[in-house]
């Protein structure tokens, strides 16, 4: 078994990849179309024509790192899909009005940047959550006036944890895989069929067995064989074996 790193960049425009054999040292570059609508198949071809190209084996990888330059580009170049924002009611300006990063901070006549999500697709909800963990909402929000599709949170710091309310199951038996397609796996020393499912399609209640690959914008999820995935309360894949 040889020592291969792979480095993948999915940019606007080219997937870009760089093939390392820690053994000798030798480096291999190779570059593909990128895919607007399939990333994930870009990025694909992009390690078949890598370890083509440094005829190395794809069971003598040992690490595979990606990224992607997709979502800064859609930022810099204003070309974001059409979204909104739901937020409580009385904060639905706060994207507009900025808080201290600003080109400028005492320019009163500066052109500021257009928000994200413009001010006729912001909506707001008559509801308030105590910002302390240990309290109920201050004001619940009505039944029937939210549907939560998806979201992220991200935090940095030590804080309490915020309450969570869970989401309501979905009704459906199980997830229906969008395609399957041959994927590699070290345990069965081969390519497996296995099921291609879509993040946006898992709700609360889901469940279903590796192999599977879990695919959404930002990133890729993979289930190996003998893995099982269960959808929590809240959306989140919890796998376990």
């Amino acid at each position: 078994m040889g020592s291969i790193r792979l480095g993948v960049d999915i940019g606007g425009t080219f997937t870009d990849i760089t093939v390392l054999d820690q053994d000798t040292g030798k480096v291999t570059i190779a570059k593909v179309s990128s895919r607007r609508r399939d990333p994930a198949g870009a990025l694909i071809e992009a390690v078949e024509r890598g370890l083509s190209l440094a005829a190395v084996a794809p069971e003598d990888v040992t690490l595979l790192v990606h990224g992607s330059t997709l979502v800064t580009n859609a930022v810099l170049e204003n070309k974001l899909p059409r979204c909104a924002l739901v937020t409580t009611a009385g904060f639905r300006d706060v994207l507009e009005i900025g808080r201290h990063f600003r080109p400028d901070m005492y320019d009163l006549m500066q052109d500021k940047p257009p928000p994200i999500v413009p001010r006729e697709r912001r909506y707001c909800i008559d509801e308030r959550t105590s910002p302390c963990s240990s309290s109920a909402a201050l004001r619940p929000r009505q039944p029937g006036s939210l549907e939560f599709v998806s979201g992220r949170a991200v935090a940095l710091g030590l804080t309490d944890a915020p309450p969570m309310h869970a989401m309501e199951a979905r009704p459906e038996a199980g997830p229906v895989a969008v395609e399957h397609r041959p994927v590699y796996f070290d345990e069965a020393r081969g390519y497996m069929e296995t099921a291609i499912h879509d993040r946006g399609a898992l709700g609360p209640g889901h469940a279903f067995a590796g192999p599977a690959v879990v695919e959404q914008m930002d990133t890729t999820t993979v289930v190996h064989p003998g893995q099982r995935v269960q959808v929590d309360g809240y959306g989140n894949l919890m796998i376990s074996t």
